[in-house]
């Protein structure tokens, strides 16, 4: 890549209004952070003040030392879309989505024991300090396809028994659901009559983080991939075909937890 000789000054209207944009865009991220219990207007003014802040350096920079296009446009996308090599990769305390502040989760996998292990605190945060919809779609464990042990050894290769994973997290849930504090939120649990090839968590309608399922790889190995949908068209539109899928699935599935709830045969 070749870089142009720094400029010495920037106009002097060049540099007031890039310090304008900087101060705004700080401004609204400190904001988002300071409103934090505001759920989804708390990640609108992250969202909105990141990309802000990304694009202003972008332009600094490009301004400065003659940076491609495409290097300012990487530097914007880099705060906002993220993938991870594996879920062990993610730091706790800057996980994606932002689950003990949101108002509405909605989460799908077969027996979610990794998400229940990393999440479920956050879930029970966001249930007991203000008013949250969590829906989970969970794999039936009734499902003849775990007869099969190739097939079960091919989703989870550390799982001793994934039916019983299934039935431990419905349980977990179970609990959850009785010890609710807040009136304004609520816990619905289904069990779809599907295998899951994949989980994923959307959060507040806006951000979602998917995670495939490899064959004979556990999900905290494999890598996971995250979308704020308020990036771009492109964005939108992709975040939409999992939105449309959960609805669909959510549907077509059983509830075993919630005012509707059966027990699985």
């Amino acid at each position: 890549m070749n870089f142009k000789p720094p400029v010495p000054i920037l106009r002097q209207h060049t540099r007031l209004f890039f310090f304008a944009l900087l101060v705004v865009s700080s401004s609204i991220i400190l904001a988002g952070a300071y409103w934090q219990h505001l759920g989804i207007i708390s990640a609108v003014l992250l969202s909105v003040g990141t990309s802000l802040l990304a694009g202003t350096l972008a332009s600094i920079f490009d301004k400065a030392f003659g940076i491609t296009n495409t290097l300012a446009e990487k530097l914007a996308r880099s705060f906002t879309d993220r993938s991870h090599t594996s879920s062990r990769q993610v730091e706790p305390d800057t996980d994606f989505p932002p689950l003990d502040h949101a108002n509405s989760i909605d989460l799908m996998f077969n027996s979610g024991r990794y998400v229940m292990g990393n999440h479920l605190n956050d879930m029970k945060e966001a249930l007991n300090s203000h008013g949250c919809t969590v829906r989970v779609i969970l794999s039936n464990p009734d499902n003849s396809f775990f007869d099969d042990k190739n097939v079960t050894w091919g989703l989870s290769p550390h799982a001793a028994d994934l039916r019983q994973e299934i039935l431990t997290t419905v349980n977990e849930l179970r609990d959850v659901h009785g010890k609710i504090a807040n009136r304004h939120s609520s816990l619905v649990v289904r069990m779809a009559p599907c295998v899951m090839t994949g989980s994923f968590v959307i959060v507040n309608r806006r951000f979602l983080r998917y995670t495939p399922y490899l064959p004979h790889t556990h999900s905290s190995d494999v890598p996971l991939f995250d979308l704020n949908s308020f990036l771009s068209d492109q964005a939108r539109k992709i975040f939409t075909v999992y939105v449309d899928v959960f609805n669909d699935v959510w549907d077509k599935s059983v509830e075993v937890i919630g005012p509707a709830a059966t027990k699985p045969h």
